[in-house]
Formats: C-alpha cells, sequence, structure tokens
C-alpha cells in the first residue's frame, strides 16, 4: 500500500527527504521487494516536479471539461456562453434537456452558472504556491432543500481524493 502512497506523491509533486523516508519504511510483507523501493526512491527525488501543462485560464478550463463533469452542456454550447459574455449579450443557451443554461458570472478565476432552474454549477481556478493548478466544482441544488457537493480536480481534469 505505501508504493501507492509513493506513486501519488510522485505524480502530485509532493516529492521531498520525508518521501524518501517513508520510501525506506515501506517494506512490509505485501509491499514491493527493498530494491525496487530504493530504486523508487531514488527516482522520486531525481525526477522534477511532475505537473500537467497548467491551463492558461478558467474559459480553456471551461470548454475542454469532459463531458462527464459538464454532461448538460456540449463544447459547443460552453462556447457560445463565452462568445454571448465577451460581446455583451445575455448569456443562454439550450441545454441537452432543452431547458435553459445561462452563464451568470465569470471572472479569471470564477465562472458561474444557472445550470437549470434548480441547480447552479460553479468552477473556480485555484493555483498552489508553485503554480499547480487545481480547480474546484460546486454543484448547488435546491429540491426543495438547498444542498452543495464540491470536487477537486487537477489540471488533468482528474478527481482528486481526500
Amino acid at each position: 500500500m505505501k508504493h501507492l502512497y509513493l506513486l501519488s506523491l510522485l505524480l502530485l509533486g509532493a516529492a521531498s527527504a520525508s518521501a524518501q523516508t517513508d520510501v525506506g519504511s515501506a517494506q512490509t510483507n505485501d509491499s514491493l521487494p527493498q530494491p525496487y523501493v530504493s530504486r523508487m526512491a531514488a527516482a522520486v527525488d531525481s525526477v522534477p516536479t511532475v505537473r500537467s501543462v497548467a491551463p492558461e485560464n478558467i474559459d480553456s478550463v471551461f470548454t475542454n471539461l469532459p463531458s462527464e463533469l459538464m454532461p448538460l452542456l456540449a463544447r459547443n454550447d460552453r462556447l457560445d456562453l463565452l462568445d454571448y459574455h465577451k460581446a455583451g449579450m445575455e448569456a443562454r443557451v439550450t441545454n441537452l434537456l432543452g431547458g435553459t443554461t445561462a452563464l451568470v458570472e465569470r471572472n479569471d478565476t470564477t465562472l458561474s452558472l444557472q445550470l437549470t432552474e434548480v441547480s447552479r454549477w460553479r468552477l473556480t481556478l485555484v493555483p498552489d504556491a508553485r503554480g499547480v493548478v487545481r480547480f474546484r466544482i460546486t454543484k448547488t441544488f435546491s429540491l426543495p432543500d438547498e444542498w452543495q457537493r464540491e470536487d477537486w480536480y487537477d489540471a488533468d481534469y482528474q478527481l482528486l481524493k481526500p
């Protein structure tokens, strides 16, 4: 199990001297053989921070969202919303369910939609101190009580586990 933890450290760019300590102590009955663990420790320390090419801006993150993260709007609908907004027009499109979706807020780090009559959707870019961009998607539903779900993703649109 320790080798999975180390791989996640490598992928998240959190390699440090403490990671090597964790690697050295990873030898248990169900872990990798010690020579392999030692090579992995050396690799963790020798590889520069691993990160994806960071998205340039909120627009690129929004338009490139995989359909699993934005199932109600096709990519062209997302592009249309941004174009309408930039042109100073009312930014509304017909979503894939036949309802109306409106862009209600957009700035350098945040984009908010009234996705349906009973749901809102918010995308927020959150760069860390090293410049690695992560983003948060907040979904708010009002049926009849309001509740929210918040998920964090990396620059490759992969869900980050809490």
